[in-house]
């Protein structure tokens, strides 16, 4: 009987774990190594995010990967050949602020300190964008600085016969609903340009509060037709039963803290854009003077001639 019994609770056992970790599917990552049979909200799949690395994600329908293991296996597959993404020419420039091969805590955070092959190092915000110059391996990042704004632009095709307020109520739900923001995140959905619809998330910090630099990520490889996710791989906005096009994607981070770069990270368009406007500045500063004086000047003139007119008639 005891025996009997310990069989049952070892199936029991077995059950529980196939339940939570068998996936057929993971529909938030497309790299996900799913071998299971059942789909469960609460299930999680292998990944290999580096050589010798491999982490269990979460594969509920919202439950979206961390953006530094996403970037990671991104490196890593097309370092072992297994991307897709086509090799750029002879002639192509390197975005080094870019997507880069990060290094993640065990939680899919960014390290605060991230270094390259060149053994380059800079720091970086919750978002894994590089808030500092890039220096030797001796920079120090004493904290991972917290991103508490997300603003995105969409450039969009003209919307014909559709209605701001309906795009606007589409994209909410878009948000809610395909990338797991909670409504208190969304502060704002506007346009202020034409055919430009700006989305402002703030950073909740609630549980139940997805990571929004991870948010932004997957709705831009959305918009660049490389969706990140295993099924349903297009964006899909639309109003009603009419589509509306998302051409472009921009996407903006504020810190709790200001960032740290020196003038060396400038590129010389912008530096010659400074030196206009502080000359400019100095000009109309000079000219001010120049002016003032020159009417200081003209009103003591006035009154010396007054001055002398008064001496006139008392003669």
């Amino acid at each position: 009987m005891r025996t009997v019994l310990s069989l049952i609770l070892f199936s029991l056992t077995v059950a529980v774990i196939s339940s939570q970790q068998g996936c057929s599917r993971c529909s938030p990552n497309k790299w996900a190594l799913c071998d299971g049979s059942v789909d469960s909200s609460d299930c999680t799949c292998p990944v290999t995010v580096s050589e010798n690395y491999t982490v269990h994600v979460k594969c509920g329908e919202t439950a979206l990967t961390a953006k530094c293991f996403m970037m990671k296996t991104e490196m890593y597959r097309t370092r072992a050949g297994l991307s897709t993404r086509r090799k750029p020419g002879e002639h192509a420039i390197i975005d080094n602020d870019g997507i880069y091969d990060p290094m993640c805590e065990a939680s899919g955070i960014f390290k605060a300190k991230q270094c390259n092959n060149s053994q380059e190092c800079w720091c970086v915000n919750t978002a894994g964008v590089r808030r500092t110059d890039k220096k030797d391996q001796s920079i120090t990042c004493g904290e991972l600085v917290r991103t508490w704004w997300v603003r995105i632009d969409l450039k969009h095709e003209p919307l014909g016969n559709i209605s701001q307020s309906a795009l606007f109520e589409a994209i909410r739900t878009k948000l809610i609903k395909r990338y797991g923001v909670i409504p208190a995140s969304i502060d704002k959905i506007m346009s202020e340009e034409e055919n430009v619809v700006t989305i402002d998330l703030y950073q909740n910090n609630t549980s139940s509060s997805p990571d929004l630099a991870t948010v932004a990520y997957y709705m831009e490889k959305d918009v660049k037709n490389s969706s990140l996710f295993a099924y349903d791989k297009n964006l899909n906005l639309a109003v009603g039963t009419t589509p509306v096009l998302v051409k472009e994607i921009f996407i903006y981070f504020v810190d709790e803290k200001p960032p740290e770069f020196t003038m060396k990270r400038l590129t010389g368009g912008i530096i010659a854009v400074i030196v206009v406007v502080v000359v400019g500045v100095l000009a109309a500063i000079v000219v001010l003077i120049v002016t003032r004086k020159k009417s200081q000047k003209k009103r003591g003139e006035g009154k010396e001639m007054d001055e002398m007119q008064k001496q006139q008639l008392t003669a």
